[in-house]
């Protein structure tokens, strides 16, 4: 009954945490140690504790500090009254409850003086026999193992059986020396050894543990915000908005996640198969209904076991990227290749011209930019030969891996802010990628009952001078304004245009009035497609679309008069001329817009231009009105001032 008694302690100790909130800004002393990883997850745990923010991984460890990082690993009670009295130790010392602890609970003996000796340095054949004792206490089976040391022979025998189950274990492992393996029993223990003894032991004890480890990050936090939002990061997955620092600094700040939230999932380490899926609880539990992802179950633990990459990543991103597997990506793009060899998306206007044409496929939005996803993607999937699904699914995992995941960006959150090189190498631009992913996985996970079978590690960056919290923003304070435009006129170009207090129309409660048609307004700034625009004293957002700036209606042609100078005429209106037969109307100037109608017109049909933006054309047929590809349109040699 003890042994549950003190599993579920423990359990508490690695599960509760409100806040990983931890700092090793000053730990300089064990930044890039060969027990870095291993000493700061047991200082995180506070089994080991510091000298005013260092930690000497070379000093020797004492027969007292070690019976205190296993009561401390143990959480266990503290005793005050001894029941076996060592003649050594003082009621008046830092450790004495602690020795009294784990005396008191068989972890530790003294000799046969009645001695325990606290302040000598433990030997290595000593920390073995006291590991195997909590083992004993925690009733954990051992067996033995055969040791193959060069030095076996100086393993006391009171100590060799201790050694054999700890090497059985994987707990504590040999001293290469010239070549040999040494395992040193009677050298004194360092501070790093034994806490890489102590991190094994746990692992032992915990198999099924949550592991939270920290790494330091050299960057001062309000550095890393600003360099982040140097880049465009995107406020929304469309990647049309871009973010404010504001919104920035909430989504990159570890402190703002709690270990117990979904959130959390970012920092899993994502760098190995966790292979406890089964295929059908895959199938009928997760990608039920998915679209073309449907049952694909075993391609997913395929590429996993194959790359050793999370299992449950894959799905969820694949899930995220092909919106539940109904994209165009998803469903297979055709791709062929040009003259020179490129592979070029297949148009009704490039058919003919192309050869070696093909469906690819791409699972994972893997080169699929914000400019044009369907078409950088499909290409990009081409070149790679993803031309199944199951190639896609597979060959994009083998991407992840060599470009991300094995290349040290192994969490989510390393994936999308690259915190050792911010604003590089960065898979996504969307400030929220990581935990929506990190959300997908977690649920996952629930529903195949995989949590409770799974030992997981999660990886935390801390940088200088983090904020304990970073507010989460709202409406028109999570979006950038773009002032290029500031002081720009125009008007409204639809009935009752709303005007609303941040750029987005999923919801009513944001719409300040409504502006009669040929409203007159000045520019404020611009984020994405939209305007923030000054009318009368009120500000506030207008979609783009449903505006006409005025320099935008002034064009003009050059023509060459006798004497070699220019002359310049102005129109108030541009016309332009189809160029393939089929033009496609969308319902913004975006590859996501909504498909409002496909026109058959002859090549060279004569539409008007009412805006541009970017690379799309709003034009004018005979009956509808509509975003268009600039690629389609050819404007009869008239340029924008």
């Amino acid at each position: 009954m003890k042994r549950i008694l003190i599993f579920l302690v423990t359990f508490c100790l690695f599960f509760s945490f409100t806040n990983p909130n931890i700092s090793h800004g000053a730990s300089s002393d064990i930044n890039g140690h060969w027990a870095e990883k291993e000493m700061k997850a047991i200082i995180d745990k506070e089994i080991m504790k510091g000298y005013q923010g260092s930690y000497r991984p070379y000093d020797t460890v004492t027969r007292a500090e070690f019976a205190a990082f296993l009561v401390r690993s143990l959480n266990l009670p503290k005793d005050s009254v001894p029941e076996t009295t060592y003649k050594d130790v003082i009621l008046d010392e830092w450790y004495y409850s602690e020795v009294i602890t784990a005396s008191n609970n068989n972890l530790i003996q003294g000799n046969d003086k009645g001695l325990f000796e606290p302040e000598r340095e433990i030997t290595r054949q000593e920390m073995a026999v006291m590991i195997v004792n909590t083992l004993d206490f925690m009733q954990i089976n051992s067996a033995k193992s055969p040791l193959n040391f060069a030095d076996n022979t100086n393993i006391d025998s009171w100590a060799y059986p201790a050694v054999q189950k700890l090497v059985s274990h994987e707990i504590i492992k040999g001293k290469p020396i010239n070549g040999e393996l040494y395992f040193a029993p009677v050298d004194d223990s360092t501070r790093a050894e034994a806490a890489t003894v102590i991190y094994n032991m746990l692992k032992v004890l915990y198999p099924n543990s949550k592991e939270i480890v920290t790494s330091s990050i050299n960057r001062n936090f309000s550095e890393t915000v600003n360099i982040q939002s140097s880049v465009s990061p995107k406020v929304d997955g469309a990647g049309i908005f871009t973010a404010s620092q504001k919104l920035v600094a909430y989504y990159l700040n570890p402190n703002n996640f709690s270990v117990s939230s979904p959130e959390f999932f970012q920092y899993l380490d994502l760098s190995k198969s966790l292979g406890v899926i089964d295929v059908n609880e895959v199938n009928n539990k997760i990608l039920t209904n998915k679209g073309i992802l449907t049952n694909t179950g075993q391609a997913f633990i395929n590429a996993s076991f194959n790359n050793g990459i999370n299992e449950f990543y894959l799905i969820s991103h694949a899930l995220h990227e092909t919106g539940n597997g109904s994209s165009a990506l998803a469903k297979g793009i055709e791709v062929g290749l040009d003259k020179n060899g490129n592979a070029v998306r297949v148009t009704s206007a490039n058919r003919s011209t192309l050869t070696n044409i093909k469906k690819a496929y791409n699972m994972y939005g893997i080169g699929a930019f914000d400019k044009d996803p369907d078409k950088y993607g499909a290409e990009r999937a081409y070149r790679e030969g993803w031309f199944t699904v199951k190639e896609a699914i597979i060959g994009g995992a083998e991407f992840a891996k060599d470009k991300y995941i094995g290349a040290g960006q192994n969490t989510l959150y390393k994936m999308r802010w690259n915190p050792d090189a911010p604003a590089t190498h960065q898979y996504a631009t969307h400030v929220m990628w990581s935990v929506i992913q990190a959300k997908n996985i977690k649920s996952m996970m629930e529903k195949t009952n995989s949590l409770e079978n799974t030992a997981l590690t999660f990886e935390i960056p801390v940088y200088n001078n983090q904020p304990d919290y970073s507010p989460l923003p709202t409406g028109e304070a999570m979006y950038a304004i773009d002032t290029k435009l500031t002081g720009e006129t125009g008007r409204t170009t639809a009935d009752y245009l709303n005007l609303r207090s941040y750029p987005s129309t999923a919801t009513n409660e944001n719409i300040i009035t409504a502006l009669p048609k040929g409203t007159a307004f000045k520019v404020v700034g611009q984020n994405g497609s939209w305007y923030k625009i000054s009318q009368n004293g009120v500000e506030g957002w207008v979609a783009g679309w449903l505006i006409q700036l005025d320099k935008d209606l002034k064009v003009s042609t050059a023509s060459i008069k006798e004497n070699g100078t220019e002359e310049y005429e102005e129109y108030t209106g541009i016309y332009g001329k189809t160029t393939v037969k089929n033009i496609k109307l969308v319902t913004e100037p975006s590859s996501s817009g909504t498909l409002i109608k496909n026109i058959d017109l002859p090549v060279g049909t004569e539409v008007e231009i009412l805006e541009s933006f970017e690379d799309w054309y709003k034009i004018r047929t005979s009956n509808e009105i509509g975003w268009v590809s600039n690629k389609t349109i050819f404007l009869n040699n008239l340029s924008q001032n």
